[in-house]
């Protein structure tokens, strides 16, 4: 590595390799003792990571050391996560896999933001499970009732023998009220009892799921498929009814 002075070359020998060359403005050719200053500007110190020269105003150049040093900074490790998560991960990447989505999940410009839109739609999967306690969809619900179109599951909801709740522009309808392929004549009379109280229908869904103390705290949907006595879900449905009618 050489160092230009003037117009007189400096050569260091073996040079360390996180040590930079210099190039600054000597004294003129012919002053008086420049051959000394020269020879001093020749001598280095390491500091830190670059190499100052004496007599030199230089920048600081972060050379081979530093990369050492940044590989040899431990990563930390991705907390473990809980079994669940896990299978829902691996789950996720084999049908990303079976799918094809390889080149669109690599093109994303928001991992993050769809990771995280990925966590709403579990979350809102979760708060659907809790309101219905199990739900099918209702080309399904037609298939468990025996019915030959969804066109005539519609006709049953609009009529209010049937439970059914709009999630994200998606008819889903609660399977509890389902008795075989019959609808439980017991849900549909505590829901019409249900009416004064103006409840959505998310509202009334999700009544049927919730503890109610009339019935020592069970959820009126675990009660009738007990097989316990309806007359107490329809006091319920009443006492809840008069509660918000007012």
């Amino acid at each position: 590595m050489a160092t230009r002075i003037g117009t007189a070359d400096v050569q260091l020998k073996n040079p360390p390799r996180d040590r930079i060359a210099v190039s600054f403005v000597a004294p003129r050719t012919g002053a008086k003792g420049s051959g000394a200053k020269a020879r001093q500007a020749t001598r280095s110190t390491d500091a830190g990571n670059a190499t100052r020269v004496m007599g030199a105003n230089t920048t600081m150049v972060p050379g081979k050391r530093r990369r050492d040093d940044a590989r040899k900074t431990p990563v930390k490790a991705r907390p473990a996560l809980p079994p669940a998560m896990e299978a829902a991960v691996a789950g996720f990447v084999q049908a990303a896999d079976q799918l094809g989505l390889a080149a669109t999940l690599s093109s994303l410009k928001d991992p993050a933001g769809f990771g995280a839109e990925l966590a709403q739609l579990a979350a809102t999967r979760a708060t659907l499970q809790a309101a219905t306690g199990g739900h099918v969809s209702v080309a399904e619900a037609a298939t468990i009732l025996g019915v030959n179109s969804r066109q005539a599951v519609h006709q049953r909801i609009e009529r209010g023998t049937l439970l059914a709740m709009d999630v994200a522009g998606q008819i889903v309808v609660p399977t509890y009220q389902f008795d075989g392929s019959r609808v439980r004549p017991e849900v549909t009379r505590a829901a019409k009892l249900l009416a004064p109280a103006g409840l959505s229908d998310v509202g009334v869904v999700s009544w049927f799921t919730t503890p109610q103390p009339e019935l020592d705290g069970t959820a009126p949907a675990k009660w009738l498929a007990a097989g316990s006595d309806a007359t107490r879900v329809y006091e319920a449905a009443r006492h809840t009814a008069g509660a918000l009618a007012h």
